[in-house]
């Protein structure tokens, strides 16, 4: 679910603190979140906690140079791991916020990629397919985004471009969102959900093809197990590099950088 980091990269301390507690902190609001009923609008709180969590935590660490802008969506061509509560608040915030033109395209979307990659179980295996969320190159569920992709950054485009190969990233850009979704996705085994991670564009299929599929999931059952996908060698940025500087005052070891409940979207 989550990569452990890469060779060579040697995270201070008081960052490895900081993605620790960001991660506990998500699966204790989780496990709130969820306490409170197993709905829709549960889920989605619980995925616009986690992003705004990870968001909260990452701006207190410097960015560093980017070559990110929008229009551009050479990582939004690979397999994307989530949380079927990240899944779920896509679609439901696609059929709730875009105009009906853009929905039917998005739908269509999702069963043309679904189709395509309904047959793949490795990520090793998985064809270079745009994901299905994607309208002129843009992400059409920004605000709600799945963790992995908040945390996708570039420093050079060209290397983007040449499939990864050699991409080097802020490493804390990239690790925080990751342990924010491990603890999303603990917060949910606690709460007697499966929470192994799921392949985005085959989730989506699953739920607009079988609506039943979420609530079946929500009753216990492992309904989206046709959606994993092996993670295998190769598949993730070979190169990273990690842009540190001083710690910022507010984040100080030792200081509380959220909540055990987290921030929440309206």
């Amino acid at each position: 679910m989550v990569s452990k980091p890469t060779s060579g990269v040697r995270l201070p301390v008081f960052a490895q603190k900081a993605i620790l507690d960001a991660r506990d902190s998500q699966e204790s609001a989780a496990i709130g979140i969820l306490a409170e009923g197993r709905t829709l609008t549960k889920l989605r709180e619980l995925t616009e906690n986690a992003g705004a969590l990870s968001d909260q935590v990452s701006s207190l660490f410097p960015q560093g140079p980017t070559d990110c802008k929008a229009g551009c969506s050479y990582c939004c061509q690979v397999p994307v791991e989530v949380t079927v509560p990240e899944a779920v608040t896509c679609l439901d915030y696609a059929r709730k916020r875009l105009p009906l033109a853009q929905l039917a395209r998005i739908e269509e979307q999702i069963h043309e990629v679904g189709e395509r990659v309904s047959d793949i179980t490795s990520t090793e295996d998985y064809p270079n397919v745009p994901c299905p969320l994607l309208i002129d190159d843009r992400c059409s569920v920004y605000p709600v985004r799945p963790l992995l992709c908040r945390g996708m950054n570039s420093s050079d485009v060209n290397a983007c471009k040449n499939g990864f190969a050699s991409v080097k990233m802020n490493y804390m850009q990239w690790a925080l969102p990751q342990e924010v979704q491990l603890g999303l996705a603990l917060g949910v085994i606690d709460s007697g959900l499966h929470g192994l991670s799921v392949n985005l564009a085959a989730a989506l299929k699953l739920l607009v093809d079988e609506p039943d599929s979420l609530p079946r999931w929500l009753s216990g059952e492992d309904s989206f197990a046709a959606a994993r996908l092996e993670i295998t060698a190769g598949t993730r940025p070979s190169e990273l590099t990690l842009l540190a500087s001083p710690l910022p005052a507010a984040a100080t070891p030792g200081a509380q950088v959220a909540s055990k409940r987290g921030p929440h979207l309206d």
